[in-house]
């Protein structure tokens, strides 16, 4: 009698575990694949630092500050101890380096504005600098000389 009991109750499980395996699932999981397309740009930096107008116009401006705090510092070392002329032209040297930094930083700025328009205009999801990019991407250069001017 245990025997009967124990093959009925080891048949029934391994019923219920057969019945289990095999059924359907439930819910059904549906996977869709979406094709991203990613648009680059690509800019060479060289070339609108080089042959923008804008870039040109700050090259001129950044020389004409130099020339008139060279002028400055001219006159004001004249009578100056050596120790005083020495601070005076480190205090020189800083103050047009922080012209120069300025200036840049303008320029970048400017860039930074014209690309992203660009971008929009264009409807580039990134720009990449040319030199970064072996193949591939819209060049938008001259656009952006173009829009510097």
């Amino acid at each position: 009698m245990k025997k009967f009991i124990l093959i009925v109750t080891t048949t029934l499980i391994t019923a219920i575990f057969l019945v289990g395996c095999t059924a359907e699932p439930e819910t059904e999981v549906v996977t869709e694949e979406k094709e991203v397309k990613i648009e680059v740009g690509v800019m060479d930096q060289d070339r609108v630092w080089t042959e923008s107008e804008q870039a040109a116009n700050y090259q001129e401006k950044l020389n004409n500050k130099i020339e008139d705090i060279q002028e400055e510092y001219k006159q004001q070392v004249e009578g100056l101890e050596e120790q005083e002329q020495l601070e005076k032209h480190q205090q020189t040297y800083e103050e047009i380096n922080q012209l120069q930094d300025d200036l840049r930083d303008q320029f970048i700025a400017e860039i930074e504005q014209v690309v992203k328009e660009i971008a929009v205009e264009e409807e580039l999801d990134m720009i990449l600098d040319q030199q970064d990019v072996r193949y591939g991407g819209v060049d938008i250069t001259e656009q952006v000389i173009e829009k510097l001017q």
